[in-house]
């Protein structure tokens, strides 16, 4: 932003000091403030930096050795056209010229998006069209509409400064909007985040939809905010969806959990707080986990459960390979390069095509709120090795109330035969198989897997 004003301060002094008599004293000053602070913007070949260079020595040039009265004259609509034209030329050469300036304030990774150059692409026509204003102004003026003081110095600076302003404020406000659209926040009608705090710890939490209440449950290393939008859109019209980050994300808090069992403890603390006494229970990923420990605690308090891309525990379950779960928790490199690394492993390679622009779309938006950070990331994997250590027993296997089962058959993380070892636990289950999903099936098969979701859900309170 400093940048930027830099470049257009000759423009500015040269339209306070300079008039029709002093258009000379004006190119002058606004050629020295220029080679004084715009060396830095030449070297870089900045497209304004180079115009103002040009302009004021071919005006002084001009002045000296012509018609300095009739020159200095129209020398506000000269300066005006020569603006309007290089910030409008520049977009329309497809070079934005603000885009010089935001490349020096915004990480390289970001530097090659759409919306980033969008951004820019509206910031220049903004100033071309403030430049287009200010050089009517000057044709007013010379035709003996208004003061000298209100036409040449005071409503070119208030446009100049309104536009300074704009560039100030409107990246921010512009990338927030487009960053949120597609995202779990944006759902029309999902409820403020908010926070509920029981012994020992706090939940933070958004509700969303009509019914009888489900609380769903993510994997690791996700938010709440990275559930997939188009399946809590469905979800929300049978059922009122329970959404929670995990300790240690946002505003959530809780004493590092070592087991599941202290997670479950967390989540009772959280739910009986919010006054939900009975309700269906989603857990995917490592929230199958959670959704199972909390289950087989609380039975009376379930009345339907869906387990999805999880396994059961213990020594009967099979974990996937060691290298893929590390690229999960691997926090080196760039947003986009831990991005990739993910998705590498979620989904097979044919798959990656079809599924990459909604979850560019879902974790953007997520990246507008509160982060998984490295202390979560380590409990939770802790939290893993202590799942797979315990012994689970069987102990699905009495379970009172209908359980559906979903799983990818080309799942990597969590191999498709947990699911069939959990089908064996739980003869009262339905099993959904989905030959093409791997482990991120909830964004893979989202349409097929929302019509047995709500088909499941739809019935209302079990017996």
């Amino acid at each position: 932003m400093f940048e930027i004003l830099k470049g257009f301060l000759p423009w500015i002094l040269y339209f306070v000091f300079s008039d029709p008599e002093h258009a000379m004293f004006g190119s002058l000053l606004a050629l020295v403030v220029h080679l004084f602070l715009g060396l830095h913007g030449l070297r870089k070949k900045r497209i304004l930096d180079w115009v103002t260079l040009l302009y004021f020595a071919a005006l002084a040039v001009a002045l000296a050795v012509g018609d300095a009265e009739t020159i200095g004259r129209f020398a506000f609509i000269m300066s005006g056209i020569t603006l309007s034209l290089t910030a409008l030329g520049s977009v329309a050469a497809g070079v934005p010229f603000t885009l010089q300036y935001a490349r020096e304030s915004v990480p390289p990774e970001y530097q090659d998006s759409p919306l980033f150059f969008r951004v820019n692409q509206i910031l220049s026509l903004v100033w071309g069209g403030a430049f287009v204003l200010q050089t009517l102004l000057s044709v007013l003026y010379l035709e003996h509409i208004g003061s000298a003081g209100l036409m040449n110095e005071i409503l070119p600076n208030a446009i100049t400064l309104s536009t300074v302003f704009f560039t100030a404020r409107f990246p921010e406000w512009y990338t927030t909007r487009e960053l949120s659209r597609g995202g779990v926040a944006a759902l029309s009608g999902i409820s403020a985040l908010q926070v509920v705090s029981f012994s020992e710890g706090r939940a933070a939490y958004r509700v969303f939809g009509q019914g009888d209440p489900l609380v769903m449950l993510n994997g690791s290393h996700m938010t709440l905010h990275n559930w997939d939008p188009d399946l809590l859109e469905g979800l929300s019209r049978v059922r009122t969806l329970y959404l929670f980050d995990y300790p240690g994300i946002g505003e959530s808090s809780y004493p590092e959990p070592e087991n599941v069992g202290m997670l479950c403890d967390w989540l009772e603390g959280a739910l009986q707080t919010l006054g939900l006494e009975r309700f269906a229970l989603l857990g995917y990923s490592m929230g199958g986990w959670l959704a199972q420990e909390y289950a087989c605690r609380h039975p009376e308090r379930v009345e339907r459960l869906v387990l999805l891309g999880t396994d059961p525990g213990g020594s009967r379950a099979q974990p996937g390979r060691e290298e893929d779960l590390k690229a999960l928790s691997d926090e080196s490199g760039t947003e986009q390069e831990r991005g990739m690394r993910m998705m590498s492993v979620m989904f097979p390679e044919d798959a990656l095509k079809q599924v990459a622009p909604k979850l560019q779309q879902i974790f953007q938006s997520a990246s507008l709120q509160p982060q998984v950070e490295s202390k979560v990331v380590q409990w939770e994997d802790g939290l893993a090795e202590a799942w797979f250590s315990g012994e689970q027993s069987n102990r699905l296997s009495v379970l009172p109330f209908p359980v559906l089962i979903g799983a990818g058959e080309r799942d990597i993380i969590v191999p498709f035969a947990n699911a069939l070892l959990m089908q064996e636990d739980l003869p009262q289950s339905k099993l959904l198989r989905y030959p093409r999903a791997g482990h991120g099936l909830i964004y893979q098969e989202t349409e097929a897997l929302l019509k047995e979701l709500i088909g499941f859900l739809s019935d209302g309170l079990g017996d």
